[in-house]
């Protein structure tokens, strides 16, 4: 029997992780989970082998900066809590012997520092997060969302005129018109396991208890031929903006402003529908609500109203990076980019690079003179799923996403030939 896949685990979702355990329960012996990482030892000033301090100072992302713990420390106390993890990592490392590491979504602060760790000692790593379509995940070798290896291929054009499976194919076409039908991108595909989706309700209950935007939105006027642009918003302490966002970083209220602006100056008439994101923390929310008498009054903010409700009414999708602007894309709308997505190649998204470009871009689409090429469209979609998502949610358990799962785990760490 060929040597099993030892998998170094670092997820910091409960359920999520049991998910990946069924993985391995299930692979018949193909993959192991190696036991969790053990708390770190005191942070001390002491050297870590390998790493200078400069080297394990920069795998602490900006997104890992915001980490309860970490949040506001300079660099020089900073240190000794990373050379303590990392040092943790290292031992844990030698202890269990892992053949692969997994890391789910990979900014966090132990997540990056055992990321650099194994790569260092040429271990395989895959990166997983949830997908952008019904009951799909991310899977893979180089990061998430832009950073991953299938939003490199995008850019470089490999998916222009590829050749299609069948099957994949038809199983993409049943998930579009799911998702066109009222279904969330977060689905799953089948019935959950026993006590799965209540465990879920109650991981769900307690995240959001006190972070919902606490105050009254306006109310949506009925669609009366004024063109509408809407602005879904990001959670501002989520990788998305801190990684990905080199313009308008996490300054969510000044896009805003930018955006009414455009729109006053383009078509008076217009109105920005400003989707808030359910689970901005309090505080955040309180900053959204003290800006809605500060902006043009062509500016109306929702909370409840889902955006699939949303985005057929508007002509365009303004998003820094959000999977919103890719569920538009699956509508038919013309999608603007302030920041770097995935989706954000020639023919299917307009990519704003600061705000002159944002102007001309939104002014191109409000006056028709730009529009998605429903070819670019269509390949990107099919490119996607076949080589960049997995048909399978780790909201089901069910046998079908145990088993895509185990072999794109499989496959990414060069053991597919079992």
């Amino acid at each position: 029997m060929a040597t099993p896949l030892r998998l170094a685990a670092f997820i910091g979702h409960a359920d999520v992780r049991t998910f990946f355990g069924q993985v391995a329960a299930r692979s018949d012996g193909a993959i192991e989970l190696v036991a969790e990482l053990a708390p770190a030892g005191a942070a001390e000033d002491s050297l870590t082998p390998h790493w200078s301090a400069r080297d394990l100072l920069s795998r602490v992302s900006a997104k890992a900066r915001c980490e309860r713990g970490v949040a506001g420390l300079s660099d020089v106390e900073l240190l000794p809590l990373a050379s303590a993890r990392m040092r943790s990592i290292q031992a844990h490392f030698d202890r269990t012997s892992p053949s692969a590491v997994l890391a789910w979504n990979g900014s966090g602060f132990t997540q990056g520092l055992a990321i650099a760790e194994a790569r260092r000692r040429g271990l395989p790593v895959v990166f997983g997060e949830n997908g952008f379509l019904p009951a799909t995940l991310q899977l893979d070798p180089e990061g998430v969302n832009a950073a991953s290896a299938f939003a490199r291929r995008l850019r470089a054009g490999e998916h222009r005129g590829r050749a299609r499976d069948p099957g994949l194919a038809a199983a993409l076409d049943t998930r579009i018109a799911k998702y066109r039908k009222g279904a969330s991108t977060r689905d799953a595909a089948t019935v959950a396991a026993p006590g799965f989706i209540e465990r879920l309700r109650r991981s769900a209950s307690t995240s959001l208890k006190g972070s919902r935007t606490p105050y009254a939105t306006a109310t949506l006027p009925p669609p009366d031929g004024a063109p509408e642009v809407l602005l879904p918003l990001q959670v501002t302490r989520d990788s998305q903006l801190l990684l990905f966002s080199p313009w308008v970083g996490s300054a969510l209220p000044a896009l805003i402003a930018e955006l009414s602006a455009a729109l006053a100056q383009t078509d008076p008439r217009a109105r920005l529908l400003v989707k808030l994101h359910p689970r901005e923390a309090r505080d955040i929310g309180e900053r959204y609500a003290a800006l809605a008498p500060r902006v043009a009054g062509n500016v109306v903010f929702i909370r409840e109203i889902p955006v699939q409700q949303l985005i057929p009414r508007c002509k365009a999708v303004v998003t820094v990076n959000s999977t919103v602007g890719f569920e538009a894309l699956l509508l038919g709308t013309p999608v603007i980019v302030a920041g770097e997505a995935f989706y954000g190649v020639e023919g299917v998204a307009r990519v704003a690079h600061d705000p002159l470009a944002l102007r001309e871009h939104l002014s191109a689409i409000l006056r028709g003179t730009w529009s998605p090429d429903p070819v670019a469209v269509d390949d990107l979609m099919h490119f996607v799923f076949a080589e960049g998502l997995v048909a399978a949610s780790w909201k089901d358990g069910s046998d079908a996403s145990l088993a895509a799962v185990g072999r794109r785990l499989l496959a990414l760490a060069g053991r597919d030939g079992r």
